[in-house]
């Protein structure tokens, strides 16, 4: 059957720039009457419209939250400087956004390019989806720091991080939903007669006006529901025949784990952290460094390398850009005993101190 693929460059979606717009006007300032009604009736019109201004909002919490750390002083002086350059529209948005932000920093970012594949055939389809009720499927990928925002047909959205793949296949059944690798972030359109269905790992999450994360590590899986109420069920016809049914509800602060036929568990955690991603910030709260240095290692093509395996026992803190590992290993070096060298590839290279 015929197969072809497309690239095509993705422009901030018009949402999220009339989103960073409206905190720009309000600049902690109540609007006036007239403005008010307007950004009722702009909210009111499309669910896209409350999403992408929650999500400019969220923004806003984690630059509040973090507000006194180095790395988002530093981005609130790039964002600053950047916001006086009207040639850089969306960033000038995104910088005017910043400053809005209790005088902190540019958390949020705009999304970058995604690669999408029309498929012409149904043989990904997502359990439980009838080929013969499939719509065409549509394939998403990102790359090494690629960020990616999917308008749904529905109205949701699907915000891809980097490295991150899925495939998009709505039936008359189903708004399903593949992911194959990486994570994404979910914000789904309320009231809807089909369910929406995301597959990863062997499981089915089901969920109805959420927004929810989904992150893949091989085959371990974490889901992190920030608002709205999920289902997570291991799909009948995936994974081991042997392992029994099991099925778990979630509710906003709930982060599941699961990790192949092993059982599912639930514990509350920062669900607003875990996400930070989409925001163009890695959020460390006294984590190894080396768990710090490969989460930070995700999003760029010239990696942090340890010279010291002791080295990744030092625990960080901190809210760093992702995309900018110099920055990160200058950052950490500043703080440790430690000393950055570049290699002939490129990557940085973090290694102890002489004394």
């Amino acid at each position: 059957m015929k197969r072809w693929s497309r690239e095509e460059s993705q422009e901030v979606p018009a949402p999220d720039e009339e989103a960073a717009r409206w905190l720009v006007r309000m600049d902690g300032r109540p609007l006036r009457p007239r403005d008010a009604v307007r950004l009722e009736r702009w909210l009111a019109a499309a669910p896209a419209n409350r999403a992408a201004f929650d999500r400019a909002k969220t923004a806003c919490e984690v630059a509040n939250r973090h507000a006194a750390a180095p790395e988002m002083m530093d981005m609130r002086e790039a964002a600053l400087a950047a916001r006086g350059v009207p040639a850089q529209v969306h960033w000038g948005l995104a910088a005017g956004v910043a400053a809005v932000c209790v005088i902190v920093g540019a958390v949020w970012m705009p999304t970058r390019t995604a690669r999408q594949t029309l498929v012409s055939q149904v043989a990904h389809a997502p359990t439980g989806v009838t080929q013969s009720a499939a719509l065409t499927p549509t394939h998403y990928t990102t790359a090494i720091g690629e960020r990616a925002a999917i308008s749904l047909p529905d109205g949701s959205t699907a915000t891809l991080d980097t490295q991150s793949s899925l495939d998009v296949l709505y039936s008359e059944t189903e708004r399903g939903i593949r992911l194959l690798s990486g994570q994404a972030l979910f914000e789904v359109a309320k009231h809807r007669s089909t369910p929406f269905q995301v597959y990863a790992a062997g499981r089915r999450i089901t969920a109805v006006g959420t927004t929810f994360n989904v992150r893949l590590d091989g085959q371990r899986l974490r889901v992190a529901l920030i608002e709205g109420k999920v289902r997570v069920a291991t799909s009948p016809t995936e994974g081991r025949l042997a392992a029994p049914m099991q099925q778990v509800v979630m509710v906003p602060g709930d982060v599941l784990e699961a990790e192949d036929a092993a059982p599912m568990t639930v514990a509350a955690a920062d669900v607003r952290r875990t996400a930070s991603w989409r925001d163009g910030v890695a959020v460390f709260v006294d984590t190894r460094l080396a768990d710090a240095v490969a989460e930070m290692n995700r999003y760029t093509s010239n990696p942090i390398v340890i010279a010291d395996p002791s080295v990744g026992e030092y625990h960080v803190s901190g809210v760093f850009k992702t995309g900018d590992p110099d920055r990160f290993a200058e950052s950490v070096a500043g703080v440790f005993p430690l000393s950055t060298d570049h290699t002939a590839s490129g990557s940085v290279m973090l290694r102890r101190r002489a004394p």
